[in-house]
């Protein structure tokens, strides 16, 4: 696979000059008190990066804050640091993790400011604080050092990012050894440092630093918004708006509040409730909840820091499996360990489907399940995705409670929506009709949630071997719907997808028989990959019916066959039957977005050959189907 090749090259080319990295967890690990803090990372630990050479003197690592450039439309502000947070992704075996504050110089960090070092003993797997303050500058640098590599199975974390604040020491590169930037060495990972103080700023500057929600979240019961704002500027500040803002379903509410003035860099705290006697009292129904709030101040420089928004739920459908996609590579052994974790997670039911997205794993490999890899945007291989979110590489120790403390946090978010039905009716051409139903219950939702969210579907067979020990779940195919979105469920409460497949020509079942293979469906929001519901019928509960408009309900799918195509006969299109087959025109692009061919109109029939009569390369093909009601697309696979 062409992501992993890139990946093993980049390897090799890194430990000629000692840089290597280990995929990290990918967690989130965004601290939750991030008040006056500055950080170029995105708070998520994707990357481990550590040193080859195990004896240098030192492993340093670090980032360059230049406040003249930390805002777009600011040259002028200032930071006072207080303190640093670094990152630790795993325990700590040796050695002191130090950090210095320093002058820039021409090249890397100057003299030094000040420095403060932690024992190992006192140190963390997570977040380590450590006091450092400084008077206030527009420019520092943070150096952090800390021994890392293979030797000691230490490492700092980098998340992704552009890569162009980090740099690391090489003391090899050069007579005397250079400060190396990240971004100009092909890592695109800012590392997980952050500072801690106080923004200062010439003018005024204004912040919402936090918004806080007091009392039980649930039907019926009375919540106090909180907001505390804080005056990031050199001088006091007077006239002051601050608004409050609730949304529910049908239900919008706005308070405004005035604020006489508030001192050169203090923090004042604003209760709804007790300044202007307003509460608010949740609905009876579950539902979706926005709540936002913005100041207003003329004086007040635009930042993005005016207005801070919590989104918040009642909703009341339990999610009671927990849908998992395993990107995994057979006979490895991490994959193993992977297989072996989940089958010990007896206190939460797992729904776990093997993708095998490496073309090496020939029996199982899938290009559909290649394209759902990097759907996920993840570049190595194994990978576990938890409702959505991804949790990169396995490390034995680590794992168990890491997928527990997943599962966990699914576990306690009830759904907004349902798969209430699924129905599959076979008909004699072997054309299988299937009927998905979603509802939402009693549940409320706001119209940005229901567009973010589409339906998906595929087909996977169960009770292949896996290694010696497993039996699992493997995915063969897709399931796609003309229009995925959801959009309906804000106003009706309800959708229906109708989405039609032949069961002989789509796919082939790994072990030959059709009833070890099951239908699988799933609402996902397309924002931040969130799985909220999901249901599967067997391949032995489907229909049967004969090919008659009043017991199938005609939709309008096209499909192609046989697909993937193997340019030995030519690719058909079938056209549903409420189209003239007239007035169907078709055009093949290739990946890049280029027609290649433009069959005659009316014609469903592709040879595998471009506008010059030449056969295509394999890859992936998309069609656009143009016709009296609209376009559709097809996407094609072509395997010589």
């Amino acid at each position: 696979m062409r992501a992993l090749m890139i990946l093993s090259f980049l390897l090799l080319w890194t430990a000629g000059w000692g840089l290597q990295f280990e995929t990290g967890s990918g967690l989130d690990v965004t601290r939750i008190e991030r008040e006056n803090e500055a950080y170029y990372h995105t708070g998520e630990d994707d990357r481990h990066f550590y040193f080859t050479y195990e004896y240098a003197a030192d492993h340093r690592w670090a980032v360059k804050y230049d406040f003249r450039t930390y805002y777009s439309n600011i040259d002028t502000l200032y930071f006072a640091p207080q303190s640093v947070w670094v990152y630790l992704p795993n325990p700590t075996v040796s050695g002191n993790l130090t950090v210095g504050l320093y002058e820039p110089a021409v090249v890397g960090p100057g003299e030094l400011i000040i420095e403060n070092a932690i024992s190992p003993s006192n140190l963390i797997a997570g977040w380590n604080e450590v006091e450092l303050a400084a008077a206030s500058d527009t420019l520092f640098w943070l150096v952090v050092n800390y021994p890392t590599g293979l030797g000691n199975s230490q490492y700092v974390s980098g998340s992704n990012g552009d890569g162009t604040h980090s740099y690391f020491w090489d003391p090899y590169y050069g007579a005397e050894g250079s400060w190396r930037n990240m971004s100009a060495n092909g890592f695109n990972n800012e590392f997980l440092f952050s500072l801690t103080g106080e923004f200062t700023f010439i003018n005024i500057d204004l912040e919402i630093a936090d918004l806080l929600l007091d009392g039980t979240f649930a039907p019926g019961e009375e919540i106090i918004p909180r907001a505390i704002l804080h005056n990031n500027s050199a001088v006091n500040v007077d006239s002051i708006t601050v608004i409050f803002k609730k949304e529910f379903p049908g239900d919008t509410r706005n308070d405004t509040l005035t604020i006489a003035g508030i001192e050169a860099g203090a923090d004042i705290e604003i209760d709804l409730a007790e300044m202007g006697g307003v509460s608010y009292i949740l609905s009876d129904s579950p539902g979706q909840y926005k709540f936002t709030v913005t100041l207003n101040c003329e004086s007040d420089a635009q930042f993005t820091n005016n207005s801070l928004m919590i989104e918040r739920n009642t909703f009341n459908f339990e999610q009671t499996r927990i849908f998992i996609e395993n990107m995994v590579e057979l006979e490895d052994t991490y994959t193993n360990g992977i297989w072996l974790r989940q089958s010990e997670m007896t206190d939460y039911q797992l729904l776990p489907i093997n993708y095998f997205p490496n073309y090496q794993d020939v029996i199982y490999y899938n290009s559909l399940a290649e394209e759902r890899f990097h759907y996920y945007q993840i570049y190595n291989l194994p990978a576990t995705v938890i409702s959505g979110n991804p949790l990169i590489g396995y490390n034995a120790n680590a794992y168990p409670a890491q997928l527990l403390s997943h599962c966990e946090a699914i576990s306690e978010k009830n759904s907004f929506v349902e798969i209430s039905e699924i129905e599959a009716l076979v008909d004699t051409l072997e054309n299988v009709h299937v009927t998905v139903t979603l509802s939402t219950g009693l549940n409320q939702i706001l119209p940005s949630l229901a567009a973010n969210c589409e339906i998906f579907g595929m087909i996977y067979e169960e009770g292949l071997i896996l290694n010696d020990q497993f039996n699992g779940k493997v995915f063969l195919d897709t399931l796609q719907f003309a229009i995925p979105d959801l959009v309906t469920l804000a106003n009706s409460g309800t959708a229906t997808k109708r989405t039609v497949f032949n069961q002989l020509y789509k796919f082939t079942p790994i072990g030959g028989d059709l009833a070890d293979c099951r239908l699988l469906f799933w609402v996902q929001n397309t924002e931040d990959n969130m799985v909220w519901a999901t249901a599967e019928l067997s391949f032995a509960d489907f229909g049967i019916v004969d090919n008659t408009e009043d017991e199938i309900e005609p939709v309008r799918n096209f499909y192609a066959y046989p697909n993937p195509f193997n340019l030995k006969s030519s690719l058909q299109i079938q056209v549903p039957e409420t189209l003239s087959r007239g007035v169907v025109q078709m055009n093949i692009y290739n990946i890049r977005g280029q027609v290649i061919r433009r069959p005659a109109a009316g014609e469903q029939a592709w040879d595998g050959r471009d506008l010059g009569g030449r056969e295509v390369v394999n890859g992936i093909y998309f069609m656009q189907i143009s016709h009296s009601q609209g376009s559709d697309w097809l996407k094609i696979m072509v395997i010589k």
